[in-house]
């Protein structure tokens, strides 16, 4: 049985408009619709932000800044919402028709929910969910989640929570700046504030990109959250990342023993080569 409380999804988006147009397309199929979708653009207004759908209303908010604030475009978001529960989504996302009925049914009080996430190669991105469901293992470019997730013990995919739960994390940390440790850091702030973690059995696909392994373009970024995050919970996040930037020569080996710090910025050639990788990878 369906609860009767209500639903707005929220999206953060910079340029990925067809990626945007994809998931209303899917949230338009959904068994149950949202009852608004919420777009968080990080960037400037344009024809793209008048983008709407005939099934629910689409509301467009603006978060810009010269750093990517993620966690602000996040918490403005939330906090736009008219609704009692709230679904956070990648833009890049191909979602089940279930999945809004799925997550109402097993939502409860002091719960954080996600799915299953897995990551695709970008050719797979074509094909939708019942394609990828059925016929994934015909497909030998497919990158298993434990290997292509940007964290092996949580998601920067999905989470559906209630907006009075929300709260009472007190939303993302505004204090990450730019790119990585944001998901990570507010799965502890939920943890620190008694919400347990559920996943349902749906899976979630999105697109696997370079950075979600090897933030290469966003070294300095990336380093001083992790600084910030050790500073608050006394451990370091995304060990997977960490591991790579030590044999990619960014950071010493010894940073769990010792502070951790850059030993050199990636090179010309290194910035270049991750840059062509992320945009056609």
């Amino acid at each position: 049985m369906i609860s009767a409380y209500t639903v707005s999804v929220v999206v953060v988006v910079k340029s990925r408009v067809k990626s945007l147009i994809n998931l209303i397309n899917q949230l338009e199929d959904c068994e149950v619709l949202p009852e608004e979708l919420v777009v968080v653009w990080m960037a400037p207004p344009s024809q793209y932000s008048l983008i709407s759908s005939q099934k629910f209303p689409v509301h467009h908010k603006f978060k810009i800044c010269d750093d990517l604030p993620i966690s602000r475009a996040i918490n403005k978001g939330v906090r736009s919402v008219s609704n009692s529960h709230c679904l956070v989504i990648n833009v890049e996302s191909i979602i089940s028709s279930k999945l809004i009925k799925n997550l109402k049914d097993v939502w409860r009080p002091s719960c954080v929910i996600t799915t299953k996430i897995v990551c695709i190669s970008r050719a797979l991105m074509q094909l939708n969910f019942l394609q990828l469901a059925t016929e994934l293992d015909k497909y030998p470019h497919f990158e298993t989640e434990e290997n292509a997730r940007f964290c092996v013990k949580n998601n920067n995919g999905l989470f559906f929570i209630s907006l009075r739960d929300f709260e009472k994390t007190g939303g993302f940390d505004e204090h990450y700046r730019g790119y990585g440790v944001n998901d990570e850091d507010y799965v502890e702030r939920c943890i620190a504030s008694n919400m347990s973690l559920s996943t349902v059995s749906d899976t979630t696909y999105i697109r696997n990109r370079v950075h979600y392994q090897y933030p290469v373009l966003h070294v300095t970024n990336f380093i001083q959250n992790s600084r910030y995050f050790y500073s608050k919970w006394g451990k370091y996040p995304c060990k997977d990342v960490l591991k790579n930037f030590v044999e990619m020569g960014f950071i010493n080996k010894d940073y769990e023993a010792s502070r951790l710090h850059i030993l050199r910025n990636p090179s010309t050639d290194e910035l270049a080569s991750y840059k062509f990788e992320a945009t056609n990878s």
